[in-house]
């Protein structure tokens, strides 16, 4: 069995693609949400992200993934999870990751990527990307533009996050060793044991910055 924890609209064919799910039902009301941003009540932005990313996944399933994943003790081959821990406080994502440990069979694998904190900053002080792009990755855009009155409400009832908490390499891998994963390396996109990396990361990494200053982390759950 194998598991895409925050799938997005990336989820593909073979995999369970857990997500909440909140943009799948704004994707339903397009046609509102255009006629609404001809209005001024909603930024054409927003309506475009929606339209580009609100379609659901195959195989998707509703679950907020704070909570007991629905599945038994070690039933999952592999747990995938990209840019998702990010947007989740610290003591959160221990407890998400800790119930990853729980469903994995032994010798499973989990993959991670997120946004390396010591590589953005090092871009920084490099010159690489300027400071609004250094803050783009810590801050939403509502934070630089003022957002509209429907982008409000929808912030206020769907409870949207950002970025509450970036990791290095180091500091992920000892928060893995502490909950009894073993194997924890960091790799290049595409690369590793997960299966589907070419569909799952099908990315232009030449020019989604982004991207490029992320980690791919692979580890596994003891025999």
């Amino acid at each position: 069995m194998k598991v895409n924890l925050g799938s997005g609209s990336r989820g593909i064919e073979g995999w369970i693609n857990i997500d909440i799910g909140l943009k799948y039902y704004a994707y339903k009301f397009l046609p509102l949400l255009s006629f609404l941003s001809k209005i001024n009540l909603i930024s054409i932005d927003t309506v475009n992200w929606i339209k580009d990313t609100g379609r659901p996944p195959p195989n998707w399933k509703k679950r907020d993934i704070r909570k007991k994943l629905p599945f038994k003790d070690n039933s999952v081959d592999f747990v995938y999870m990209s840019e998702v821990i990010e947007h989740f406080y610290f003591w959160e994502a221990v407890n998400i990751l800790k119930e990853i440990h729980r469903i994995l069979k032994p010798s499973g694998v989990l993959r991670i990527t997120t946004p390396d904190i010591k590589k953005i900053c090092q871009a920084y002080l490099s010159n690489e990307i300027d400071s609004f792009e250094f803050n783009s990755f810590f801050y939403p855009s509502y934070h630089y533009k003022k957002p509209k009155i429907i982008e409000k409400i929808g912030a206020k009832i769907y409870n949207t996050r950002y970025h509450l908490w970036l990791y290095d390499f180091a500091t992920l891998k000892h928060i893995l060793e502490s909950l009894n994963f073993i194997n924890i390396v960091e790799l290049e996109p595409l690369k590793g044991k997960t299966p589907d990396l070419d569909k799952l990361e099908n990315y232009d990494y030449s020019s989604d910055k982004m991207r490029l200053r992320s980690m791919y982390i692979e580890a596994e759950k003891p025999i």
